[in-house]
């Protein structure tokens, strides 16, 4: 193989192409069942065996307290969770709990 599939696409070294598909399977998933970051379709992470990645972060970008990358929780559409609460654990007084 030269590392291209019928079409001409190139495949990186795991054997996906830049479009999100596997060599082997044609799809979003390998034959595993994991997608080019290491998710299959239920959520789970390949590496951790669980909802979050290595780094902490589930799917769809939250953390385990439910902040995403930008600091905003995913319940509440704010920096602050339910409780009033930042990331860092501040409320909006700069009290922590």
């Amino acid at each position: 193989r030269n590392g291209c599939n019928e079409y001409g696409y190139k495949y990186d070294d795991y054997g996906w192409s830049k479009d999100g598909l596997h060599v082997e399977t044609g799809t979003k998933y390998n034959k595993l069942g994991f997608d080019m970051y290491g998710w299959d379709d239920i959520g789970t992470n390949q590496y951790t065996n669980c909802e979050y990645n290595e780094d902490g972060w589930s799917r769809d970008g939250f953390d385990e307290d439910g902040f995403n990358y930008d600091g905003i929780h995913k319940d509440t559409g704010t920096e602050y969770n339910k409780e009033g609460y930042d990331e860092g654990g501040y409320d909006k007084d700069g009290y922590s709990f």
